[in-house]
């Protein structure tokens, strides 16, 4: 369906935007 493929790229970029954004927050905090 579409919907569904609509659904898991959305959580997708979801999930890679939170690890990118946990990722950053990290490298800012060790320095």
């Amino acid at each position: 369906m579409f919907y569904e493929q609509l659904l898991s790229s959305a959580l997708m970029y979801l999930y890679l935007n939170f690890l990118y954004n946990s990722h950053m927050v990290g490298f800012e905090q060790s320095t």
